[in-house]
């Protein structure tokens, strides 16, 4: 895969989770294998993180924060103000971010005017917006390569489904 993205799903191996400091140790974890470029929808509000801190490692570890449109147009109720302390984080720090739509829905797809507006606000850098123009996207890929683990093993299956086995 080119570009990989995580953020935090509610099941029944993580539910949704109101403690911020397991899920900014989840987030600053995850960054630190470098098996993910982008972060998505950590502005939600059901998995409180602090964005200081996850910002700050974001950036030394090169990995992009998403601003989502979808959560801040009412499918993550409260998003808002969780997503303005992220971009203002981000900003600060100099991370590379993404404004995506997170469409579940065809029309949605390139839709992006909330997540658009916060980033024209706080005047986010057009050069650290990964999705402003494909000439930032395919350079922060490259150095993103660089950092990948060479293989990334996935475990997924063999630790939660045992009796399942690859391909069924």
């Amino acid at each position: 895969m080119e570009i990989i993205l995580a953020g935090f799903h509610g099941n029944h191996l993580y539910y949704k989770n109101k403690d911020k400091e397991k899920n900014t140790r989840a987030v600053i974890n995850l960054i630190k294998t470098q098996k993910v470029d982008v972060l998505v929808h950590l502005g939600n509000p059901e998995f409180p993180i602090d964005y200081k801190e996850v910002a700050k490692v974001a950036k030394e570890c090169n990995v992009a924060l998403e601003l989502n449109n979808s959560s801040l147009g009412g499918t993550r109720v409260g998003s808002e103000k969780t997503c303005r302390e992220l971009a203002k984080y981000a900003k600060e720090f100099g991370c590379f971010i993404c404004i995506n739509s997170d469409s579940h829905y065809c029309t949605q797809i390139g839709h992006t005017p909330l997540a658009g507006e916060i980033a024209e606000e706080i005047d986010y850098p057009k050069n650290l917006i990964l999705n402003s123009s494909e000439e930032i996207l395919y350079k922060f890929l490259e150095e993103r390569k660089a950092l990948k683990p060479e293989k990334i093993k996935d475990n997924y299956i063999e630790t939660y489904y045992p009796t399942m086995k690859k391909g069924e």
